[in-house]
C-alpha cells in the first residue's frame, strides 16, 4: 500500500500489501531524506532477506576502488528459502590522467675522424604512468648506437597509457665538422725547348702557366 505525503502526518502503523502485517514508522522526513526506520511487525515467508554484491561480497559498496573502465557489478537478493533474484549495475572510471616522459639531455659532439658522422648511444626515455602499461615508442630521429650525420637530428618519444592518453618528449643530437679539408696539388712540370736560339720555358702549375722569352723574362699567362 502507497500512502500520499499528505496522509504520512501523526501514522506510526502502517499494513503491508495484504493488510495483515503491520509494522511501525517513526520519523519518516518525505521532504528531506527517502531513509525510514520500518519495522516489521510480523516476519512475511521467505524472510529474512539478503543482499550481497560481486564487487566486495557485502550489501553495499563502499569499500576497495574500482579499476579505470568499465566495471559491472551484479547485486544478488536472496530469500530465506534460497530464492534469488539480480540485477547489474556498471561502474565506468574515466582514467583521464595524461603519463609522464622525460628525454635525456640534448647531445652536441664532433665527427669520428675520416668520417662525416659520428655513432652516438643515449638512453631511451621510459614513460611512466598512474596505472600500469603505460607503451614507449620513439616516433622521430635515429636510435641509439646509429651513425648520426652531420647537423642536427631532433629523436621524439611518446608514451601511451591503457586509457589512450599519450605524452610527447624531445631532445636533439647535434654533430659538428670540424676536420679541414685535404687537398693534393698535382706535381711541378717544366719544359724547355729552344727553336733558332730562341729558348722557351713553360710552367704549369693549378692550370696555370708561365712563359718566356729567350730565358730572361716571363709573363703569366692564364
Amino acid at each position: 500500500m502507497v500512502y500520499p505525503a499528505a496522509q504520512n502526518a501523526g501514522l506510526t502503523t502502517l499494513a503491508n500489501e495484504s493488510g495483515s502485517n503491520n509494522g511501525t514508522l517513526l520519523n519518516f522526513g518525505l521532504t528531506t531524506s527517502c531513509t525510514s526506520n520500518w519495522t516489521d511487525g510480523a516476519t512475511p515467508l521467505g524472510n529474512p532477506l539478503t543482499l550481497s554484491n560481486s564487487f566486495n561480497s557485502s550489501c553495499v559498496v563502499t569499500s576497495g576502488s574500482f579499476p579505470a573502465g568499465v566495471n559491472n557489478v551484479t547485486w544478488t537478493v536472496t530469500d530465506g528459502y534460497g530464492n534469488t533474484s539480480t540485477c547489474v549495475q556498471t561502474v565506468t572510471v574515466n582514467e583521464t590522467q595524461a603519463p609522464s616522459i622525460t628525454c635525456p639531455a640534448n647531445i652536441s659532439n664532433t665527427v669520428t675522424a675520416g668520417t662525416c658522422a659520428r655513432t652516438v648511444t643515449f638512453t631511451n626515455p621510459v614513460g611512466t604512468d598512474n596505472c600500469s602499461g603505460p607503451v614507449t615508442i620513439q616516433t622521430a630521429g635515429l636510435a641509439s648506437g646509429s651513425n648520426f650525420p652531420v647537423g642536427v637530428t631532433t629523436n621524439t618519444f611518446r608514451v601511451t597509457d591503457a586509457s589512450g592518453n599519450t605524452a610527447t618528449c624531445s631532445f636533439t643530437v647535434t654533430v659538428t665538422d670540424n676536420q679541414a679539408p685535404g687537398i693534393t696539388c698535382p706535381a711541378k712540370l717544366i719544359k724547355m725547348y729552344s727553336t733558332r736560339a730562341v729558348c722557351q720555358v713553360a710552367f704549369w702549375d693549378d692550370n696555370k702557366h708561365f712563359s718566356g722569352d729567350r730565358c730572361k723574362s716571363c709573363s703569366l699567362r692564364n
